[in-house]
């Protein structure tokens, strides 16, 4: 299955922007219906999830930089359809911004569970 995060290649090397800058995007609010618990913990990205976005990696030190946030409450917009989430920042500011699914990527350390194909059987894992 292929990543839904969008990747641009820069000219001239290997250093790569993942199109996850989404603090401009303009969300209305208004138009986001909150799902409840139950259906929340069933989304790519559940409640409490630490989840990193504006991903960057610069050409010059060929590091990967990110912001990290956690998500605090799924939503559905009612004229697109598209989950958004309502994330906070890890840093020193603490705001908090909704964003797309697709701006999004696991964070380290957030708990996945597994579940195998055919049968009631979970695994858990990190």
């Amino acid at each position: 299955m292929s990543s839904p995060v969008q990747v641009k290649h820069e000219p001239g090397g290997d250093a790569f922007c993942v199109d996850t800058d989404s603090e401009c995007e303009d969300i209305d609010i208004d138009k986001l219906q909150p799902l409840a618990p139950k259906f929340a913990s069933l989304s790519k990205f559940p409640v409490g999830c630490k989840v990193w976005y504006d991903l960057r990696c610069s050409p010059e030190t060929k590091h990967m930089q990110a912001k990290i946030a956690r998500v605090e409450e799924v939503f559905i917009h009612v004229e697109n359809g598209r989950r958004v989430y309502k994330v906070k920042s890890e840093a020193a500011d603490e705001h908090g911004m909704c964003l797309y699914e697709d701006r999004l990527v696991y964070g380290i350390s957030c708990p996945v569970r597994v579940t195998k194909v055919g049968t009631d059987e979970t695994l858990d894992g990190v």
